[in-house]
């Protein structure tokens, strides 16, 4: 039984791993200007064409909405070579 839940927590431990090594989000609060700050977000290679991108109006415990995307002022993407990717703001 003991090897069982072993097996299992370690494959839990690994899977966690694996999914938090996919996205990473970098900001640095030191630099803040202007009561804005820079938050960018690294992603795993994408293969489509396009993708959807969603800022939360909800977080999981909130029973009110809270729409932050109404605090993005400018928004911009970037492929792996560092040219800036057309984007559309869909509502």
């Amino acid at each position: 039984m003991k090897i069982n839940f072993t097996t299992l927590l370690w494959a839990t431990l690994i899977s966690l791993t694996s999914i938090s090594q996919k996205y990473q989000y970098k900001t640095d609060l030191s630099a803040i200007n202007k009561d804005k700050l820079i938050v960018e977000l690294v992603c795993p290679q994408i293969s489509s064409n396009s993708i959807i991108y969603y800022f939360p109006k909800t977080i999981s415990g909130s029973y009110s909405e809270l729409d932050y995307a109404r605090y993005i002022s400018e928004f911009s993407a970037y492929d792996s070579s560092g040219n800036e990717l057309k984007i559309e703001k869909k509502i």
